[in-house]
Parts: structure tokens; sequence; C-alpha cells
């Protein structure tokens, strides 16, 4: 009795001992997301107020510093990459220059922005329902992958009709954006993130290189125009498909980035 009430005894220690480094890794996982989808809702926010995407850390600390905050571009740059999140003065200082609510950027509480209307709801008493504010869309043409591989050498020689057709997305791809429909399975993954043949995905030119982001860019020694996650390394810049059957491309000097992805969705949708 004595063997098997200390054999129980151990067992309970080493489950509670897997449980504890399991919920350890899982807080570090965690964090890790809240940084990523900090930086894509500070992205967001710095897209909807036209915030030009190169020297987009500069212009940050420069309305920063107006606003009395004290932050590094250092600081700032972590940011932007989702390796760290704005917090106190600098998240509020944020949240005033963007107009955005604070409990939307730290968190992703929604609403984004705040409705003067339903903050004085209480004025008009409880049986008054404030009229929503409208949700704003963008439309962007769906064009070629050949296209997409001029797109952002001269965007400004297409016209509205020279795309297959229009949808429309809630995220501001900038006055360039368009859309594309993924070929082949390079980018199907057996877990997670995935991007399957057929489906949509949104591009927006002239966006900063972050690692583990998506991006559409052009191979010079082949032409081809391509759609893989960036990997940034060393000094050294890969595509990475998500299909593990495909193989790892070095783009170092080889390649033209044509925009990154900032929305994706099935068709009609």
């Amino acid at each position: 009795m004595v063997g098997t009430s200390y054999q129980l005894a151990v067992d309970i220690k080493h489950q509670l001992t897997l449980a504890q480094g399991a919920w350890q890794y899982q807080s570090m996982v965690d964090r890790e997301r809240s940084k990523e989808e900090f930086a894509d809702r500070l992205n967001l926010a710095l897209d909807e107020a036209e915030v030009r995407a190169h020297g987009r850390g500069v212009d940050i600390r420069t309305e920063l510093i107006k606003r009395g905050a004290k932050v590094t571009t250092q600081a700032v740059s972590k940011w932007l990459k989702g390796e760290s999140a704005a917090t106190g003065q600098n998240l509020l200082a944020l949240c005033s220059w963007l107009n955005v609510r604070p409990e939307w950027l730290e968190y992703g509480i929604k609403p984004m922005r705040h409705d003067s209307i339903g903050e004085r709801r209480g004025a008009y008493g409880s049986n008054v329902e404030p009229a929503g504010q409208p949700y704003r869309t963008y439309s962007y043409p769906v064009i070629s992958w050949v296209q997409a591989g001029e797109w952002a050498e001269a965007p400004d020689n297409f016209q509205p009709g020279d795309g297959e057709s229009w949808e429309e997305s809630s995220v501001n791809a900038g006055p360039h954006g368009f859309w594309l429909k993924v070929r082949g399975d390079s980018m199907t993954s057996p877990n997670g993130i995935t991007f399957p043949d057929g489906m949509l995905i949104l591009v927006r030119p002239e966006m900063d290189l972050i690692s583990g982001k998506f991006y559409v860019g052009k191979l010079l020694d082949t032409g081809e125009t391509t759609f893989k996650q960036l990997i940034l390394d060393s000094g050294r810049k890969y595509f990475r498909p998500l299909n593990p059957t495909y193989r790892t491309i070095e783009i170092n000097g080889n390649c033209t980035i044509v925009g990154r992805v900032v929305d994706a969705r099935w068709p009609g949708l």
C-alpha cells in the first residue's frame, strides 16, 4: 500500500510538472502572438491614416515626441515587427495620433475607433440605441500574375478596366492595392495558416519587409511572380512555401518584392 501511494504521488508530481511546462510554453506562444497581433493592428491604423510605408518608424517617433512621449527608434521598429508592444504613455500617444481606442490597439477589443455618439448614449437614456458607424470597405481589382509582376513598377499605368473583376476588403491596401488568385498548392499548409489554390490574396505594394509575413515577389532570373512567406535570417532573405514538399528559395539580389499580403479570403465572400 505504501509503495502504491508513493508511486501515485510520483505520477501526480510528474503530471503537474508536465502541465506546468505546457502552460509556460503556451503562455510564451500567446505572448509572442499578442505582439504580432499588436503589430498588425498598429500597421492597419497607420495604413488607415495614410502614413508612408517607407520611413514609417521615423514618422511614428516624430509624432510621439510631439505628444510628449519618450521613445527610441529601436523601440518603434520592434513594435512594427511584432517583437514588442507599446505600453503606457507611448500607447496613449499612438492612440491619440491615430484616433483609435487604446483597448483596440492593445488587445484588439472592437470597435477600432471612438464612437462619439455611443459615448453620449447615457444622455439619451437606456431606451435609445444610437446608429452604428458605417463599415468602411475598399475595392481593388483582381489582376493576373503577369500583371502583378509589372504592377509595382508602373501602377499608374493600370486603369480600372484592366482588372478581371473587383473585390472589396475592410483592409486598406493603399492606392495601388490589388487582388491575386492563388495558383497551385505551394502555399497550402497541412496545419495552421494556409492559402489553398483559388483563394484570393490582397497585396499592398510599398510595404516594409517583416520576417514571417507573406509577400509577392518577381524572380528576376525566371521572370516568375510568386507568393511565399518571407524569412529574414542573418542578413539573408528567403521565400519559404508553407507546403513542406516545396523548397525554400534564397532571394538576395534576384527578386523584386511586389508587395505584402494584407488580407485573404475566398472569392465572393
